[in-house]
This record gives C-alpha cells, structure tokens and sequence, in this order.
C-alpha cells in the first residue's frame, strides 16, 4: 500500500495524474483516507498583507516551496498555471522544504513569509492560515490484495472506526467516506473540457 495526496478533483490530464498515473494501473484500487485543506501558512497577524498566490508574486513575500512531485507541490504548479503566475516570480520558489512542519517552523521563526500547509500545522505552529484548496489523501494498493482477509479486515477497520476524535487534532480534515474503494478512473476523470 502506498498513500498520497493531490487536488480534490484531479483529471486524467492533471499534473496530480501526471505525477501519479505513471505509478497506478488498472489493478490499483484507491481507499479513500480523507480530505484535507491545504493553504497559505502565515506569520500571527498577517504583516504581509497576503491573501492569495498573486500576492505572494506582487508583494515580492518570501516563500518557501516544497519538493517536486509532493501533493502539495503539484497543487501550488497548478494554482501557479490557472493564475498564469510564472515560477520566476515567486521568490523562494526554489527554495525547498522537505515538510509542512519545517515549513511553519521556517514561517514562525521569521525566516521566509509564507508557505504551503494544511490547516492544522499552520494551527500547531500559531500561524495564521489562508485556505486555498482541498486535498484528497489516498491508499493505492493492488486490487488482488484488496480481495485478501488482511486488506478486508484494514478497510472494515476504516470504515469502523471513530475519526471524530481527530477532528480538533486534525483542523481542516474531513474523515466523510473513510475507507470506500474506488478504481483509478473513477478518481482520476475524464476532463470535461
């Protein structure tokens, strides 16, 4: 089993199924983990008066990016595109963190501006958040093993258990179908377009 992450509503022309779809087959089923929302991660008090990706480029903030072919980074390219922002404009776009949580520590130590995260790091970290997109966090794994008394009894541990309690812990995720199985095409759709 492996999990990962992208933009809730990825097509199969995406760069979430570009990263991804060279890894996933037609034998691949997809256990839904959760949805989470991913956003701007800034210092208390917002100085830098930033409230969106175009703010980042116009108030020259200093950002801080994640690594190539992350969830995260996938979502922050394709915000970059639909905003025809160019990489280039965003300063501290190559400049890399290996995580959400050296993100915020990068934020909150006053070393760069702002940053990608979700809504409960940039919380544990006393940031302020800026919300920008969902993400959908799956298991991919062999639909062979999903037929086995193992991944049966994971999956109806899943769909049993009572992620309520992580709520406040986990600010910003939604645990709403946690365990349905779903194919590569019925997550990775066609684009409409």
């Amino acid at each position: 089993m492996a999990g990962f992450n992208f933009p809730k509503s990825s097509t199969n022309n995406s760069k979430a199924f570009g990263t991804f779809g060279h890894l996933l087959t037609k034998n691949n089923g997809l256990i839904f983990f959760a949805t989470r929302l991913q956003g701007l991660a800034v210092a208390p008090g917002n100085p830098k008066k930033i409230y969106s990706i175009l703010d980042i480029a116009s108030r020259k903030a200093k950002f801080i990016n994640r690594r190539e072919g992350t969830g995260t980074r996938i979502l922050f390219d394709q915000m970059l595109d639909v905003l025809a922002v160019k990489p280039e404009e965003i300063e501290g776009y190559n400049d890399i963190s290996d995580t959400q949580f050296f993100t915020a520590v990068q934020i909150a130590s006053g070393k760069v501006d702002v940053g990608l995260c979700t809504a409960n790091v940039a919380k544990e970290n006393g940031l302020d958040f800026i919300p920008l997109a969902k993400e959908v966090y799956y298991l991919a794994a062999d639909e062979k093993f999903l037929e086995t008394a193992k991944a049966k009894k994971f999956i109806q541990f899943l769909r049993s258990y009572d992620w309520a309690e992580f709520k406040d812990q986990l600010e910003g995720y939604d645990f709403t179908g946690t365990g349905e199985v779903f194919k590569v095409s019925d997550v990775f759709t066609a684009d409409a377009s």
